[in-house]
């Protein structure tokens, strides 16, 4: 069993304990080896409030790497997206819960895509048909 088998069995056997990932993610780094990355961005966002702010920001990062970095490890990690409760408070701002209710959308139908909603014009055509105003 190489020494990569030996850290993902022991991150199955206990998958809450942020430590041995933590541990992994420090031997990673020590062998060039990116996955480290995700590890700790991963464990990062696990501390804060989706709504925050913060979390906003670190989520690109996230898509880039849950991208670029191989299905399986994801799995095996727990990283890939998946339904879950998400709150077990409501945010004090408009601002914060309309992200959480984004991030909800995100989660359980994927975020928008080209081509998803209608078009400006498609917009104003209905706007004249229904006689909305300004």
């Amino acid at each position: 069993m190489s020494d990569d088998e030996a850290f993902l069995n022991a991150i199955r056997e206990q998958p809450e304990d942020a430590v041995r990932r933590l541990v992994y993610a420090d031997w990673l780094q020590e062998r060039g080896d990116e996955r480290h990355e995700m590890i700790r961005l991963d464990a990062r966002m696990r501390e804060i409030p989706i709504w925050s702010d913060e979390f906003q920001q670190l989520k690109p990062e996230r898509k880039r790497l849950r991208e670029k970095l191989p299905h399986e490890w994801l799995a095996v990690m727990d990283y890939l997206p998946k339904h879950r409760p998400m709150f077990g408070t409501i945010p004090p701002t408009f601002e914060e819960r309309w992200r959480l209710a984004v991030e909800f959308i995100d989660i359980w139908h994927g975020g928008l895509k080209p081509g998803d909603g209608y078009t400006e014009e498609e917009i104003q055509e209905a706007e004249k048909r229904l006689e909305c105003r300004d």
